[in-house]
């Protein structure tokens, strides 16, 4: 199915076709990561708290409610945490927020990369 594109510029829609290999590799990425998805998603468990919002979005299958106790929790709290300390945008609303929630997102998903990378540096 082509593209309608008006022209854009020194642009016309021809340079903004793309190669049939590429379309069907993006298919295909598209259909292999919804279908891997389903499968992971309907074996996973979600650990939370009592709060009476979660019983009415999560599965029943899936919902494991679990107290503090547990320590079942404790992992994601330390994530909140340290996304809070090091991330000003998440806390302030004055000097560091984002105007674009696009910036926001890519802010967060800049300090989850980093994050991974300190943490794989300091295991090998």
């Amino acid at each position: 199915m082509p593209f309608e594109l008006s022209t854009i510029g020194d642009y016309s829609p021809k340079d903004f076709a793309i190669p049939p290999e590429q379309i069907r590799h993006l298919l295909l990425h598209k259909i292999l990561s919804k279908t891997v998805y389903m499968i992971i998603n309907k074996f996973l468990n979600y650990y939370t708290n009592y709060f009476l919002v979660y019983f009415d979005v999560i599965p029943d299958q899936q919902h494991r409610p679990v107290g503090k106790e547990s320590g079942k929790t404790s992992y994601i709290e330390r994530l909140n945490c340290t996304l809070r300390q090091r991330c000003s945008r998440l806390v302030r609303k004055t000097l560091s927020f984002s105007k674009k929630l696009v910036n926001h997102i890519g802010m967060i998903a800049y300090f989850i990369a980093d994050y991974n990378m300190r943490l794989r540096a300091l295991l090998v």
